[in-house]
């Protein structure tokens, strides 16, 4: 089983590369999962020329906010919730496998995300924390002055507190399509929840 891609994202301007790697990748008959901020154009793509591997692999698409507004700021150039969305409906549509990853969530309502996705998933929901990698990984791709990103990071860490935590944990506990990273775990084992990860 193959995570792809690891370091970089599925865009139109490398598309013609991605395209070559997964024949390569799914010809000998491996499995895939693809981890993406989707864009329609690319899936589209996707799910036309590689329809005969469908059962070989498995969509997760990073939703992280409704709210364009959030995913510009955190996300700069990456694709705007309708068309993450859009490209969740196509490949559901066209019978491949789906899950979303909201790991880190950008705000203070991945209830939203959950409500407008759950039509379209096959399997899980994964819900995250901002951890020391993604903070990195955001205070580069972001473009913010720093002043301007560690007081983003400061409203998102109190809009994220315990109260949230657990009141998430509360909603979904019951719900075994929804999945908790590593950061979610560890806040709640903290509040004296045991939950597999």
């Amino acid at each position: 089983y193959v995570m792809f891609p690891t370091s970089h994202d599925i865009t139109p301007r490398n598309i013609d590369d991605v395209m070559n790697l997964l024949h390569r990748y799914l010809a000998p008959g491996n499995k895939m999962l693809i981890v993406t901020k989707p864009h329609y154009d690319c899936i589209d793509r996707i799910t036309k020329e590689l329809s005969e591997f469908k059962n070989q692999i498995d969509f997760r698409f990073t939703i992280s906010s409704t709210d364009d507004k959030i995913l510009k700021f955190w996300e700069p150039g990456a694709p705007c919730f309708k068309e993450r969305l859009e490209s969740l409906k196509l490949a559901y549509k066209r019978g491949f496998n789906t899950s979303i990853s909201s790991e880190p969530m950008l705000d203070g309502d991945p209830y939203s995300i959950y409500k407008q996705t759950e039509k379209y998933r096959t399997s899980e929901h994964w819900f995250g924390l901002l951890n020391n990698r993604t903070k990195g990984i955001i205070s580069i791709n972001s473009g913010c002055k720093q002043t301007e990103h560690h007081i983003a990071l400061e409203k998102l860490r109190i809009v994220q507190d315990d109260d949230f935590i657990l009141a998430l944990y509360n909603h979904f506990k019951d719900n075994p399509q929804v999945k908790w990273k590593d950061e979610v775990s560890k806040r709640l084992i903290q509040l004296g929840i045991n939950v597999a990860a």
